[in-house]
């Protein structure tokens, strides 16, 4: 290859002189040189091959976990769109006499989980006794 690319420089003796190696090296060394090439050729081969198979399979694992995330993404919406229902049409209900069965649903009665918040227990008594015994009007 460095003979073919050397004749096309301006300098024709580097040209000369590169064919004068060639001509003079001995025959096992350029034997050796030609297998050396074809065995860099093959590797260079097989390491493509698998480049691309690398490619190809990313691009499906690829296709495969945006596919799944779509699905996870379909299937939150409609969760999330069922949960919305359901808590308007929980809030919404209009019968009488359970306005603080309601309140109570939204607060945690158990003072166990709240270790870091401020002390609700008044206000929890307060809310559990109006669950209790509604005021009357």
């Amino acid at each position: 290859e460095q003979a073919e690319e050397e004749p096309q420089s301006n300098d024709l003796y580097s040209a000369i002189q590169s064919a004068d190696v060639f001509a003079t090296e001995p025959e096992a060394v350029r034997k050796w040189r030609a297998d050396q090439e074809q065995l860099l050729a093959e590797k260079d081969r097989q390491a493509e091959e698998e480049r691309q198979s690398l490619l190809d399979q990313a691009k499906q694992d690829l296709a495969d976990w945006e596919a799944r995330q779509d699905e996870q993404l379909d299937k939150t919406k409609s969760d999330n769109r069922s949960a919305e229902e359901a808590f308007i049409r929980e809030r919404d209900e209009d019968t009488p006499g359970s306005e603080w069965e309601r309140v109570a649903r939204f607060v945690d009665f158990n003072p166990k989980n709240s270790k870091n918040t401020k002390d609700v227990a008044r206000m929890r008594s307060i809310l559990l006794h109006l669950k209790q015994t509604p005021l009357v009007r």
